[in-house]
């Protein structure tokens, strides 16, 4: 039961980085290159969207890392006190 609980934690880890990578990096990186777009033809008034919506974004990444990597963090443990309890019984 315990371990069937660390697995699916340890899913919604990697569920939590592959979102912060292959969702909400290229997301940002979207939205500053428009930002850049609409600079290059002096459209600065409008700009002001897209830098304060990617900078709202960038403030999610590292908390969503961090995130996965505590629901990741029980499985990795499980397996290294597992080896132990076995070799001792």
């Amino acid at each position: 039961m315990k371990r069937n609980l660390f697995i699916v934690l340890f899913f919604l880890g990697l569920g939590c980085f592959a979102y912060a990578l292959f969702w909400l990096n290229p997301e940002i990186k979207a939205l500053l290159k428009q930002y850049n777009y609409l600079i290059s033809f002096g459209l600065h008034e409008e700009s002001k969207f897209y830098i304060v919506e990617a900078m709202a974004l960038s403030k999610w990444v590292v908390p969503i890392a961090v995130l996965g990597f505590m629901l990741i963090a029980p499985f990795v443990y499980s397996l290294f006190t597992q080896g132990q309890h076995d070799e001792k019984k």
